[in-house]
């Protein structure tokens, strides 16, 4: 129930109450909601207002709210260095950033630029957005508005002049301008603020949104920092206004919290503002908000029984359900053998099961739905397996015609397809125990339907077609934005909604009611920011919906998700428990989750961040340094000593001599020995400055949530060398070895559960290389029992120059198109050019298939003749043997052993005759198809394989190699002669 007024209400009220009724608790709600808006503070009217007609906005957000933007408004050194608003995975950033925007209005700010990812559908979805919380802002054209607040699409706004200086002058307007991050929207966002002198000396609020996504990346060239494009457009802008403020706001910050302090030395001796946050905005998690606990904490209670099948003991125990490793691979490539097989192949069990337990989630929740409140309930199922997009037609194909199987079995088969019907019956039970969990558990309080009534429902569904499948990529620019509601979001048509895609359907993208959520992406090395962004069955989820809900994927990637969603809770209830908001200047470097499956981010985000990796048993300390004038030394020597002796006071050494201290007296020992260190070009140690956070993060990584203990021993009377006696020694100029074997065995002996802390003192002689007096030298060592981690120790990383590359005189003789350019092993490299290896293997795949195949002028692969136009072909069909495709017709390899030009190089002709052959290796996959009795047949495909190009060589045109490969060669030469002899020597004898 809504009225506009609060005067609407009371006369309603009025005539409820004269016919004897009292209003309900909505109409009560209402009424506060009213008041509420009538009693707005005219100080903080855009903020009150939103507020007043926010049912999300709890004390807990509106603090969160006030406290971030108090941080974007101050005034100061740092004040123009992002602040970060962090949220979980699609729990109420958007809400809680536009209240943000609404406060800094009220405080000053004229024009808030939102940034969003460079796609059309996030576009629309934040416009929408932004045009329903900022509702009653719109200019009425009544004179007297207190605030006005114009949304515009940057491409709309430029395109139309820009904004006028009538516009801009009266105080009454705010103005909101979406732009991409995409190179024309920034281009002409630049354009709009260079062009007018009163924009530029407006208050500008810049509202990134998932900040982690292309806002800051770099590249390397030469020895040389860059920004790339996106980024450098960005930083552009920033520095136009007279006054500008910047949000970050993201789920998944790791890029941000590895970036370095300070600003970032670019080429040219140009710079890159700071980009590490320095402050940080925790989003509260409200009770509806389904995520990673549920998921991968929750779903695992239960007990194993002696046949190893799995009880859970709650509603979410029945999520996940695992993938056979190659289901995921049938889905990645087209295989026409299962176009037959279909709903009946034993290899794709793990996804028929999916869709029929997506259909009987469905019909269950449209009966529940139907007998609640006599509405029509639309679901949705989400298919996020690669992001090639021919795949995806693929994957749309093949689950058209596994439905076809199941709907034949349903309608015209009496459901006599046994196999089939074990799907449904295997999927039915499953959700009949998790609904009858979440109802023991009190989560809800659902009545579940006959499997009749569900077979019915299914039956509706299927002979009327209420489905729909949808593929969603890039493909087609207008396409998506065609299947959005007026909310942004997906629209849901039918009863079943299937959506295929890939990377277009994570940031930002909200989907509702999905039940199912099948994920096979598979990289070699996930990439945590952007793994967690595909969770879009995180989110505000009804509890009714989450009991038929089930999460479809590998064991191997669920492992990995629940190992991240470990490292993403780790991080937020770390700056929760530490403090609601963090910032720089008070704590130390943020550690990372870090395991050798998962990378936090892309490199080239953070690229000029010295990381360091966190592993178990690891020894810091630091080299190089010499100790500051002796009579301050000794007093800094002194408050050391007197800070470990009340440290250890009244407490016991172990056999080993090590004491428990508290981790905050550590951190003041190590700032006094920190003190005690200089570095000076007179000591050759310019450049090894030690930075105590290489210690202090790790510490309070690994202390945190403990009693903040450390073991730590002193062992004195040291007299080590501070350089080495040949200071050209290629081990470094530095002693960096300040243990002996035997203590370092002792540490980690001790170095189980707890961190260890070794104080070598050094007597520090004149003829040691020292000052002649006495100092700490630091050894830490991380326990075995510890969560690894990634953490950046301040300051910029120092670049390589770039490699002087080689050229090679007659490369620029061939024509580029009869030159293939290709790297190799520096094994095979050599071979080839001693005339040992005459044949050069590639594979053909996605990622490399432009080297070696023709392409039309729609950038099609050209298909050779016999082929049949209407077929599909793909780069694994098998084809009788007979390669499908047009191969580029080149006559000289230019092989490299390395990835650009500084390694050893060789030009090498092929065979005129017989320059390659197509060689394939069919897959030869096993696999079991039921009959409709259920009776299996074990069956081999062949029907698809891996194609390689085998490149015939001829000889060897030109070669230059590296002094290093020279020495090499040579080395491998004296090898094979000598095994050469030793196998004459053996037939002589």
């Amino acid at each position: 129930m809504h009225f506009d007024n609060l005067d609407a209400y009371l006369a309603f009220e009025a005539q409820l109450r004269s016919f004897g009724q009292e209003p309900n608790a909505e109409m009560l709600a209402e009424k506060a909601r009213l008041e509420a808006v009538q009693n707005v503070n005219e100080d903080e009217y855009v903020f009150g207002t939103m507020a007043a007609h926010n049912k999300f906005m709890t004390p807990e957000k509106e603090k969160v709210v006030r406290e971030m933007t108090d941080q974007l408004m101050m005034e100061g050194e740092n004040a123009t260095q992002p602040c970060l608003l962090l949220g979980k995975v699609q729990c109420g950033k958007t809400d809680t950033f536009l209240s943000i925007m609404g406060l800094c209005f009220d405080r000053g700010i004229d024009v808030a630029v939102v940034m969003t990812k460079g796609t059309n559908t996030l576009t629309k979805q934040t416009i929408e957005r932004l045009n329903k919380d900022f509702r009653f802002f719109k200019d009425d054209g009544t004179y007297g508005q207190k605030v006005v607040i114009y949304i515009y699409d940057i491409l709309d706004l430029y395109k139309r002049g820009g904004l006028s200086d009538y516009q801009l002058n009266d105080p009454a307007n705010k103005f909101i301008i979406v732009c991409k991050k995409e190179n024309t929207n920034l281009k002409d966002l630049i354009e709009l603020f260079e062009n007018s002198e009163v924009l530029r000396r407006k208050k500008v609020l810049i509202c990134d949104d998932e900040a982690d996504f292309a806002s800051r990346a770099y590249y390397q060239r030469k020895g040389e920092l860059s920004l790339l494009r996106i980024a450098e457009h960005i930083e552009k802008f920033v520095a136009l206004p007279a006054f500008c403020r910047y949000m970050q706001i993201t789920a998944t910050p790791y890029s941000l919290y590895l970036q370095p302090d300070g600003t970032v030395q670019l080429r040219d001796g140009q710079e890159a503002s700071p980009w590490l946050p320095r402050y940080t905005g925790l989003v509260p998690i409200h009770d509806k908000y389904i995520g990673g606990k549920q998921y991968y904490v929750d779903s695992q209670e239960g007990e194993i029984d002696d046949e190893g099948i799995f009880h859970p003991a709650n509603m979410y125990g029945c999520l996940y359900q695992p993938v056979d490793q190659i289901c995921i691979d049938i889905l990645s490539a087209r295989n026409e053998f299962y176009l037959e097989s279909r709903a009946h192949s034993e290899n794709l069990d793990s996804l028929n099961f999916a869709v029929v337990s997506y259909l009987f989630a469905a019909a269950v929740r449209s009966i529940q739905k139907k007998k609640k409140s006599n509405k029509k309930y639309y679901s949705s199922c989400l298919i996020h397996c690669e992001i090639n997009k021919h795949k995806h037609a693929w994957q749309e194909e093949l689950i058209t015609e596994i439905i076809e199987d199941i709907k034949q079995a349903f309608l015209h088969k009496a459901n006599s397809d046994l196999h089939i019907l074990d799907l449904e019956s295997d999927a039915y039970e499953s959700l009949k125990l998790s609904n009858e969990l979440g109802n023991r558990q009190g989560l809800i309080h659902e009545k579940f339907p006959t499997f009749a009534e569900v077979e019915a429902e299914v039956k509706r569904i299927l002979e009327y077609n209420d489905y729909t499948i949808n593929v969603v990529n890039s493909e087609e620019p207008g396409k998506v934005a065609t299947m959005l509601n007026e909310k942004g979001q997906l629209r849901l048509e039918q009863a079943l909604n299937f959506f295929i895609g890939g990377s277009i359907l994570d940031r930002g993208i909200t989907i509702d009611n999905m039940l199912c959520f099948f994920y096979g992406r598979d990289p070699k090395k996930f990439q945590m920011d952007t793994v967690l962004q595909h969770a879009r069955m995180y989110g505000a989820r009804d509890k009714e919906d989450m009991a038929c809900t089930r999460f479809f994927t590998t064991p191997d990637i669920y492992d990995v998700l629940k190992t991240m969603n470990v490292f993403d809770d780790y991080l937020y209830q770390y700056l929760k428990a530490h403090r609601d908001t963090v910032q720089t200047d008070d704590f130390t470097s943020m550690v990372i989750g870090y395991d050798k499956r998962i990378s936090p981010s892309a490199q080239n985000k953070y690229t000029p961040a010295n990381t360091k990796v966190l592993k178990p048993y690891q020894r810091t300390y630091p080299v190089g340094f010499q100790t500051i004038e002796p009579t301050e030394n000794n007093k800094l020597t002194k408050k050391i000593e007197e800070v470990l002796q009340h440290a250890v006071e009244g407490k016991k050494a172990n056999e080993d001599g090590f004491y428990l201290v508290h981790y905050n007296d550590i951190v003041e020992i190590l700032s006094l020995i920190r003190e005690s260190y200089t570095y000076a070009t007179e000591y050759n140690n310019v450049g090894l400055e030690w930075d105590i956070n290489d210690m202090v993060t790790p510490l309070e990584h690994l202390t945190y949530d403990t009693d903040g203990m450390v073991l730590v021993a002193v062992r004195g009377d040291r007299n080590l060398s501070r350089e080495r006696e040949n200071i050209f020694d290629k081990r470094g100029r530095f002693i960096d070895a300040p243990e002996a074997g035997g203590e370092i065995k002792i540490d980690k002996k001790n170095a189980i559960d707890r961190p260890v802390l070794v104080l070598l003192k050094q007597n520090g002689s004149k003829d040691l290389g020292w000052r002649g007096t006495a100092f700490y030298w630091p050894v830490l060592t991380t326990p075995q029992n510890m969560n690894a981690g990634i953490f950046t120790v301040n300051g910029n990383k120092k670049f390589r120059k770039a490699k002087k590359q080689i050229s090679l005189e007659t490369l620029g003789n061939y024509p580029k198109d009869e030159v293939l350019s290709l790297t190799i092993k520096k094994e095979f490299f050599f071979d080839i050019i001693l005339d040992y290896r005459k044949e050069d293997w590639r594979e053909i795949k996605a990622t490399n298939a432009n080297l070696f195949l023709e392409k039309d002028l729609m950038g099609k692969l050209i298909l050779v003749e016999g082929t049949d136009p209407d077929k599909y072909y793909d780069l694994t069909t098998v084809n009788d043997n007979i390669f499908p495709f047009e191969v580029k017709d080149y006559k000289y390899l230019h092989l490299r052993t390395s990835m650009d030009l500084s390694g050893s190089q060789a030009i090498i002709k092929l065979k005129e005759d017989d320059p390659y052959e197509m060689v394939c290796r069919p897959f030869e996959q096993q696999d079991v198809v039921y009959t409709e009795f259920n009776e299996g047949q074990d069956v081999t495909d062949q029907s698809a394989g891996i194609w390689n190009i085998v490149y015939h060589l001829d000889e060897v045109l030109e070669k230059k190699l590296t002094s290093e490969d020279t020495e090499l060669l040579q080395n491998y030469v004296d090898y094979l002669t000598s095994i050469e002899q030793e196998s004459g020597n053996e037939s002589n004898a």
